[in-house]
């Protein structure tokens, strides 16, 4: 919680939203987790900004991180 917000019912959504492995079913939790904040003032979200990542197809494995980190470690060109 790095917002510091304090709300029993909102932290018992994001400890179960935190414990789904599946992206599409956490995705459509975090909607109501999200609101909450939204709602409440905790933080104002303008927008959801789009990020783009470029590569081209020899490159496998890249995947963009939304907050920009980048891991190489598993990353790899394909020769052939």
């Amino acid at each position: 919680n790095e917002t510091a917000f304090a709300n029993a019912d909102w932290d018992a959504k994001l400890n179960a939203a935190l414990a789904v492995a599946d992206a599409a079913k956490r995705k459509e939790m975090m909607k109501d987790i999200e609101q909450i904040l939204q709602d409440s003032g905790v933080i104002i979200q303008p927008y959801w900004r789009k990020l783009y990542s470029h590569s081209v197809k020899a490159v496998q494995n890249y995947k963009m991180h939304p907050t920009f980190e980048r891991d190489y470690g598993k990353v790899w060109l394909d020769q052939a």
